[in-house]
């Protein structure tokens, strides 16, 4: 068995409390025979050289006054009743082993278990288990087993059923830019508890996560502590135990650290506009580490046209691998937020991977979100495909989120390792629909010349996402020459708390991100005369149904609609304005300054 797998809790203490009430004391005196030097034979009889009937074992051998537990032995209690303190009880032993890097392990019927170090000389181990029951609580007795995984000798096991339990540890609170709070539930019998803060070192050669602690063995009277940290970034841990005198219990189980949510923040007006660029500019939020920028863009027709939401050959993905020797991803994001979930990569072409569909699950290609109400629910699917590994069987599907995720039209197609161009024509889209392209078989699927198509009535209009940026900062540079220039270009803006990952290590680590901020729509054939660029620029935003607009210099406000109506002026404006308009696109015009604002919906 891994050693590592167990939590290290063993807790060199005096023996039990003199108040304690004992279930099982043995000291083995009856175990003549051997030395702890030179052990006898195996035991076959144990009622005859125990203190109470009824001990088993396998391959436990007498050691002249102790036993001795030869690697893969096994020494089991009587049953015992131990339910009389709500199946909380303490274990007491001494041990020791001249193996380098022993250790214990101890589990009950009721499949609690505890493992620990053990040293080479003499010492007194003393664990809290909170899984005991027996006839005081309806139940059935417990057994406890001792499991020897190195050459060990133990002495003086002492057993009572008025141990502190094992307490419960809760969520942080009050996370802060260089501190939280570690909380845990009061536990039975404690008199105060012991807290572990540590952060998680990975070796890449074991593959093993060992603890750099923070906090070590805190004892705290109350069920709460401030915790102070340096590095924002890294992932926090904490565990906590309870202690009654000098018995402690086990672990609580493991907190990891994170906010329990993020301010969202406000997208300010574009700054540095020009024909070839402009800059995305937002506030900050106290407890993001990044942000998201999310560019879309807004097409309308103007006459019946087909529209293609992807037509890419992904000849923009560079990679050294090949279609027999791909590059393994977990997770991969492409044009238009398409997003893959355990992708392989080679040059110039993307598939799926469902070798290790058992431990990741299913591996596919998924769209962002799109409204398909305009084209009456109806979508076009077309790319080549082909399989490696020996998969067979695929499918695209039309889903629906209302608010779930639900299927509405599902096209199964067979592949083989000849490329073959596949097209479908799905029904059934909402305002919020995705397609994924998937196969439940083990191997691998290519997709190469993926293109998506609806069928768009003139005068009609889809919103569909152009990238997604992440950066620390709260401004991004949008070079112009990569987005649709017959479009409307807008951004928002999702501020995130996410730790850092160092390379080679794979963690489950919670993201918190805000609630999305409001869409600034950048008019993308503005002039420089048209558009001051400068600081003085004022932020003009649309949210709750109205236009904001924050102008320290309190220039006179106007609002035009597209057709020149002037629908509101404010002459002596305060330095916040705050005008309500009905969804559209208007002209805001600030002292001399113009811009265009779409006041409507998040898509």
């Amino acid at each position: 068995m891994n050693k590592f797998s167990f939590s290290l809790l063993a807790i060199l203490m005096g023996a039990a409390s003199s108040s304690a009430e004992i279930v099982l004391s043995e000291d083995f005196n009856k175990f003549t025979h051997g030395s702890e030097d030179s052990p006898a034979t195996a035991i076959t009889d144990y009622d005859a050289i125990t203190a109470t009937p009824g001990w088993t074992g396998l391959s436990v051998c007498e050691a002249g006054g102790c036993a001795y537990m030869p690697v893969g032995s096994q020494l089991a209690t009587p049953q015992l009743d131990l339910g009389a303190n709500g199946g909380n009880y303490c274990v007491s032993f001494k041990a020791k082993s001249a193996t380098p890097g022993a250790f214990f392990f101890l589990m009950d019927s009721n499949n609690g278990y505890m493992s620990g170090d053990i040293t080479d000389e003499w010492a007194t181990y003393t664990v809290t288990l909170p899984t005991g029951s027996g006839p005081s609580m309806k139940a059935e007795p417990t057994i406890i087993y001792f499991y020897a995984y190195t050459d060990m000798l133990i002495d003086d096991i002492i057993i009572d059923d008025s141990g502190v339990a094992v307490p419960a540890a809760l969520p942080s609170t009050d996370f802060k830019f260089d501190s939280f709070t570690a909380n845990w539930q009061t536990s039975l019998n404690a008199e105060s508890y012991i807290l572990n803060v540590f952060t998680l070192d990975y070796d890449v050669t074991t593959t093993v996560f060992s603890r750099k602690y923070i906090v070590k063995d805190k004892e705290v009277n109350e069920t709460s502590f401030v915790v102070e940290r340096d590095d924002f970034a890294t992932p926090y841990y904490y565990t906590v135990a309870a202690k009654s005198g000098n018995a402690v219990s086990g672990e609580s189980n493991m907190i990891t650290v994170a906010p329990d949510a993020v301010e969202s923040v406000t997208a300010l007006s574009p700054s540095d506009i020009s024909t070839d660029s402009f800059t995305a500019r937002w506030t900050s939020s106290a407890l993001a580490s990044q942000y998201y920028l999310h560019l879309i863009r807004r097409h309308e027709a103007i006459n019946n046209e087909t529209f293609a939401i992807i037509d890419t050959d992904f000849s923009d993905i560079i990679s050294d691998g090949t279609v027999d020797a791909p590059q393994k991803e977990l997770e991969w994001l492409f044009k238009g937020d398409w997003f893959a979930n355990m992708p392989v990569i080679a040059d110039g072409i993307i598939g799926i991977n469902n070798q290790d569909i058992d431990f990741f699950g299913q591996a596919y290609l998924q769209s962002p979100a799109i409204d398909l109400t305009p084209c009456n629910g109806e979508i076009n699917v077309s790319f080549t495909a082909f399989s490696r590994k020996g998969l067979k069987n695929a499918s695209v599907k039309l889903c629906n989120y209302s608010p779930s995720l639900t299927f509405v039209d599902i096209s199964d197609f067979t592949v083989s390792d000849n490329p073959e161009t596949f097209n479908f024509k799905l029904s059934g889209g909402s305002k919020a629909s995705c397609i994924l392209i998937t196969s439940e078989d083990s191997g691998m699927m290519f997709i190469d010349d993926l293109k998506v198509t609806v069928d768009l009535p003139a005068s009609s209009a889809i919103v569909l996402p152009i990238e997604t940026l992440i950066t620390d900062e709260t401004y991004a540079t949008i070079d112009r020459a990569g987005l649709p220039s017959e479009d409307q270009i807008a951004y928002y803006v999702r501020a995130s708390w996410a730790v850092s990952h160092k390379d080679g290590e794979v963690r489950q680590i919670p993201e918190v991100i805000s609630e999305p901020s409001n869409y600034v729509w950048v008019e993308q054939n503005a002039s420089i005369d048209d558009i001051q660029t400068d600081d003085s620029l004022p932020d003009v935003i649309y949210a709750d149904g109205a236009i904001n607009i924050s102008d320290p210099e309190k220039r006179p406000v106007s609002v035009y609609t597209l057709t020149g109506n002037c629908i509101s002026h404010i002459e002596c404006p305060d330095t916040r304005s705050k005008i309500s308009v009905k969804p559209g696109i208007y002209i805001i015009r600030v002292g001399s300054h113009s811009l265009k604002l779409y006041a409507g919906p998040h898509f």
